[in-house]
């Protein structure tokens, strides 16, 4: 086992929480020297605060960008299966045969096999498929 094992397990959160931990043991470190009169270890420590500081800071702004970019990425698919949407239904709105076409824009859609039933038709059942039946009324 590495040493890279154990900050793998750590998650994001916990990982802040261990810079800021480490932060605060600096600085109560700088403070304790200070009130010692132990000068190069107060300065020590101070530098070491600062050092944790930024660390913890840089830290956070990496990690919330990720989180940043994610959201994003998933707004941005969302947007194109709406406009995707909206173009389908554009189209179905001027075709003649509007269940033969809304049948073909949902099988692109939602890349699955979907029929036509009469009515009081039910599907065949297949083994392991996953299947909804949406009744239209006239």
């Amino acid at each position: 086992m590495t040493g890279r094992d154990i900050f793998r397990k750590i998650d994001s959160p916990a990982r802040a929480g261990l810079l800021v931990v480490a932060f605060a043991a600096a600085a109560v470190l700088a403070v304790v020297a200070l009130a010692v009169g132990s000068h190069t270890l107060a300065l020590a420590g101070l530098a070491l605060s600062i050092a944790l500081a930024g660390l913890a800071a840089a830290y956070l702004i990496v990690s919330e960008r990720r989180r940043h970019e994610a959201a994003e990425l998933e707004l941005t698919s969302e947007a194109r299966f709406l406009e995707s949407l909206v173009e389908t239904m554009g189209s179905i709105a001027g075709d003649a045969d509007v269940l033969e076409r809304t049948r073909e824009e949902a099988e692109r859609l939602f890349e699955a096999r979907a029929q036509l039933l009469d009515a009081g038709e039910r599907p065949q059942r297949a083994p392991a498929e996953n299947a909804i039946v949406i009744p239209l009324i006239p």
